[in-house]
């Protein structure tokens, strides 16, 4: 079944967007309201969340499209459903600049302004290993998609990921390149924290298993020629080519590849390229998607199939029905939101100090009532019953380390610019490649 492409990167500048969350709600990137079924009202002081991400530059869609409209959508839906405590969530929407050290910044100014925070979503690769010590020292509940190495053996309680780290993307990726049966491979990875934190996982896990890299490179992004990477691309004589880049630094990438005769070369994208302007960047540039279809493939986590994906799905396309189909981060974000007010729910306080020690009671609970969208869950604690949230992105199980395992799957882009899945892998099947 095909799949409208896309996923996130981002950068940019510092800069503090307030947006009021009500249960009539406008996702900023569909440009189209939808009104929240409706049962109960909210009312009170708000809960604030804050979305801790890209709102400015050339980024800035990370931010307007992927993160900030499925929280948005989720906290209506809260809201609608009666509130937190029957308190309304509030979406605080903050840019989280260009690199780690604009950021530290930007964090700063927020508990200046918000000094009553209940969590924060979001944070990425580049700035996550700076931040989450940070938000853990303020004890704010955060939830995040940051795949970096270095909190793979998280100490920080109030710090979550949302998705398996980048080293099991990398492992992935090696597990999947070698299932296709290239055995030497080149890798092109551009300098951004979010594509490089996927690299030694796929070195190590590649090379374990008798693969040989010929030629690993490391790209500044949106330079005006890559003629000089591409030329030590093709004297390498590879087998496939492993990449991550922003979608203005692969649109050159791809223009020299085919001014030097290198297109056709097997191209296996890891989960930052999964950009709908991604593809279209890579296609313009080598003679439209069909040609790109010819050669083209890119990794991403499985997407779960739960009904909590079925009903976030009905309203999404509810708030956009001309757009573009959700994608696995997206439901993410919005899990994570849900997570967060059901366990405030249960703890009966949106303090983080108290509600994170509920945090996994309400996702996973032998026994308890399964539960696939934040009314069920309020309904199901209002009777008394213990839950296990299991939402659009299937139940998230998180392990000591507090990130869920989860398995990959790899995606073929079609000559219509969708993507179509070729190869499954499972939490177990990844991990046991993992040494």
């Amino acid at each position: 079944m095909g799949r409208q492409p896309f996923f996130l990167r981002g950068k940019m500048k510092l800069a503090t967007l307030v947006v009021a969350v009500a249960p009539v709600f406008a996702l900023t990137a569909c440009g189209s309201a939808s009104t929240a079924p409706t049962s109960h009202k909210a009312s009170g002081a708000p809960v604030q969340i804050d979305v801790f991400s890209p709102f400015s530059g050339a980024n800035a869609f990370i931010g307007t499209t992927f993160n900030l409209p499925p929280v948005k959508m989720g906290a209506a839906l809260i809201n609608a459903a009666g509130g937190v405590n029957g308190h309304p969530v509030s979406v605080i929407a903050t840019d989280s600049g260009t690199d780690p050290a604009d950021a530290l910044p930007a964090i700063q100014r927020l508990f200046v302004q918000h000094s009553n925070l209940s969590g924060m979503l979001a944070l990425d690769s580049s700035n996550a290993p700076a931040l989450a010590p940070l938000m853990n020292q303020h004890k704010v509940v955060t939830m995040s998609l940051a795949g970096t190495a270095s909190l793979d053996k998280n100490p920080y309680k109030f710090f979550y990921r949302l998705a398996s780290p980048d080293s099991m993307m990398g492992t992935a990726l090696a597990q999947t390149t070698l299932h296709l049966g290239y055995k030497k491979v080149a890798l092109i990875f551009d300098s951004s924290g979010t594509s490089q934190s996927d690299v030694p996982g796929i070195v190590k896990e590649y090379l374990n298993h008798g693969g040989k890299i010929a030629l690993n490179l490391t790209v500044q992004v949106d330079q005006s020629s890559y003629r000089t990477e591409v030329a030590k691309l093709k004297a390498a004589n590879v087998q496939a080519l492993i990449t991550e880049t922003d979608p203005q630094t692969a649109a050159t990438l791809f223009a020299n590849m085919k001014q030097l005769g290198v297109l056709g070369l097997p191209v296996i994208g890891g989960a930052e390229d999964d950009v709908a302007s991604y593809f279209t960047s890579v296609a313009k540039a080598v003679g439209g998607m069909a040609v790109a279809a010819k050669w083209m493939y890119v990794e991403n986590f499985a997407p779960a199939t739960a009904p909590g994906q079925n009903y976030f799905n009905a309203q999404w396309a509810k708030a956009d029905p001309k757009g573009g189909a959700p994608v696995p981060p997206q439901y993410a974000l919005y899990d994570g939101l849900n997570i967060m007010a059901l366990a405030m729910d249960e703890a009966h306080s949106s303090n983080p100090a108290v509600y994170v020690n509920f945090i996994k009671k309400v996702t996973y609970n032998p026994g308890g009532k399964t539960v696939s969208n934040y009314a069920q869950g309020l309904a199901a604690l209002n009777a008394g019953q213990k839950i296990q949230y299991s939402g659009a992105s299937g139940q998230l199980v998180f392990n000591k380390y507090n990130w869920p395992p989860q398995g990959f799957e790899l995606l073929k882009l079609t000559p219509k610019g969708t993507l179509v899945s070729v190869y499954k892998q499972t939490a177990a099947s990844v991990g046991a490649f993992f040494k």
